[in-house]
Formats: C-alpha cells, structure tokens, sequence
C-alpha cells in the first residue's frame, strides 16, 4: 500500500495540471506523499523477502494459474464519489491475485474463461516466471485456440 500510494503520489507532482484530477485521486496522493518516509522504506525492505517467498514457487513450477479476481465484476459507478480510503480498501477482490505478481515482476495474462452466471465474462490468470513471457504467450495462444472467446459478447441488458 505505501508502495501505490507513492506512486500516484509522484505520478501527480508531474502533472502539469494536477489540480484537475478527481477528488479522490488527489486525496489518494496525499496520502501517498505523507507516506514517502519511513513507511515506504519499511515497504520497499519487506518487498524482497516477499518476493523471494511467493517467487519460490517457479522452482517447481513453469507457470501458475489462478483467477483474476475474488468477485464478480461489480457496476461501472460502484466507486463514484467514495472516499479514497474506502475505494481502496473496497478494491481489495479486484487486485487480490494481481498485485503479487506485479510486485515480483512476474509476466501474466489474463485470459477469458467464459461468462459467469449473470452473463458477465469471467478469466484466468496465468503467470509465469520472470523473464519467460515467451512461455507465458505461447501457453496464451495455445488456450486461445482451444477456447476461442473472441465472438463471445456479454448481455447489456
């Protein structure tokens, strides 16, 4: 969190008009600037063993499968004009299997596995070491020609 939270924190002090930027995103960067200290080197230390950790699993593995979220997708405005705080913490099932894999610098997909009960699309997500996006993409398109999706289209009832 102090990692993210810096970021857009840096990202806005680029901006040459950071004053436009949603409520909430500017709220979000200041947070992230209080947390530039020692909280972020508290993070940026842990982030190795971390990494070294989840990345263990590549020693058996050539690629891991996993969902790409822990919910179904939720509505477009679900998020407007909440605070910074409760988007963040109300995202959690959004990044829950992503994040990690972002962090450890690991290539990933996300590939379509058809729609869930209300008609929504629904994926997997496939991860491979770091530095085999070869591997990562061919085993991609190996799925894809097994499971076309390309014509599929959700409801927009």
């Amino acid at each position: 969190m102090p990692r993210y939270l810096a970021v857009i924190a840096d990202d806005a002090a680029k901006l040459d008009h950071a004053g436009r930027l949603e409520r909430r995103t500017q709220a979000m960067a200041a947070i992230g600037r209080r947390l530039h200290g020692r909280a972020l080197q508290r993070a940026l230390r842990r982030e190795q063993r971390v990494c070294a950790r989840v990345g263990s699993i590549f020693a058996e593995h050539d690629v891991v499968l996993t969902p790409v979220t822990a919910a179904p997708a939720e509505p477009v405005e679900r998020w407007q004009d909440k605070g910074p705080v409760r988007t963040f913490l109300g995202g959690g099932p959004s990044v829950t299997y992503t994040t990690v894999w972002n962090l450890l610098g690991a290539p990933a997909a996300a590939v379509p596995a058809g729609l869930d009960e209300n008609g929504l699309p629904v994926a997997v997500q496939i991860i491979a070491r770091p530095g085999a996006d070869t591997t990562l993409v061919s085993l991609a398109a190996q799925l894809e020609r097994e499971r076309p999706w390309a014509q599929h289209r959700p409801s927009t009832n």
